[in-house]
């Protein structure tokens, strides 16, 4: 019978340097359900070793970035309704207005 081949935690690949699904996680880079969710759609490449999967650590930070920019445009429309929300003197149209505005 064959042995499991251990998988090591960085794999240099020229430039790339790919690190293990578990390294990832305990890096910070997200759960290892998510990790596991790029490599299968390919936001992230990959390559997979018979018991593991090795992630490039340069795409994982820059879907990482890329979230980030997201979750900013998400922050702002909910301080604009919390914003909104404490000016009371503002008709409903008026704070309509205001969240649009400061959405934009």
């Amino acid at each position: 019978m064959c042995e499991p081949i251990a998988v090591p935690e960085r794999v240099p690949d020229g430039q790339l340097t790919y690190i293990s699904e578990t390294e990832a996680h305990r890096l910070g880079y997200g759960s290892r359900s998510t990790l596991h969710r790029w490599a299968q759609e390919g936001s992230v490449r990959s390559i997979n070793l018979g018991n593991g999967t090795m992630l490039a650590e340069e795409d994982i930070k820059l879907k990482l970035a890329e979230r980030k920019v997201l979750n900013v445009a998400s922050a702002y429309e909910v301080l604009a309704h919390r914003v909104a929300q404490l000016a009371p003197v503002f008709s409903a149209e008026q704070k309509k207005q205001l969240v649009e505005l400061l959405s934009a």
